[in-house]
């Protein structure tokens, strides 16, 4: 969420805009050297912005599966708040299993009227099961990978003689 790349995005006139921020406390330190409440207005500052040029929002918590419950919650509400029209919940490490990512799912829509979103990555193989169970959980949509093309692609096996 840096002022200078909103605005780009606005400038530019794209339909939807996509921010996000850390809300995992290692990344609140580690990435955003910021602190909780911080984050949080950052986050609204950064959706009202985007709602106010007419664009579609989509609000991320990143590394939402590490992040304290009552804190995501509390990230949930403040960007619903705001306005933002989706939100992302990013498996940033790859660390969820299904039945825990379809509860986180569960969780945050009972925050929100916002439209959800998963992101699930397949650090331990599970970026699959979780898209899944974030569709039976409620999710509307989930941002994936074709073929293994992305970030951190899994290598499959090789055959051995």
């Amino acid at each position: 969420m840096v002022d200078k790349d909103v605005e780009a995005a606005v400038d530019s006139g794209v339909e939807m805009i996509h921010v996000f921020a850390s809300t995992s406390d290692v990344q609140i330190e580690d990435s955003m050297h910021a602190t909780r409440e911080e984050v949080v207005e950052r986050s609204v500052d950064a959706v009202e912005r985007v709602v106010s040029s007419g664009a579609t929002c989509m609000f991320s918590p990143m590394d939402a599966t590490r992040t304290d419950e009552d804190y995501l919650i509390r990230v949930v509400e403040a960007v619903s708040d705001a306005g933002a029209d989706w939100i992302n919940l990013p498996d940033t490490c790859g660390v969820a299993t299904p039945t825990r990512f379809a509860t986180m799912v569960q969780t945050v829509l009972e925050y929100t009227d916002a439209r959800v979103d998963v992101h699930a990555h397949d650090d331990f193989g599970l970026a699959t099961g979780n898209a899944m169970a974030g569709f039976e959980a409620g999710a509307a949509q989930a941002q994936v990978s074709v073929n293994g093309i992305g970030e951190r692609p899994v290598t499959p096996p090789t055959r051995r003689s």
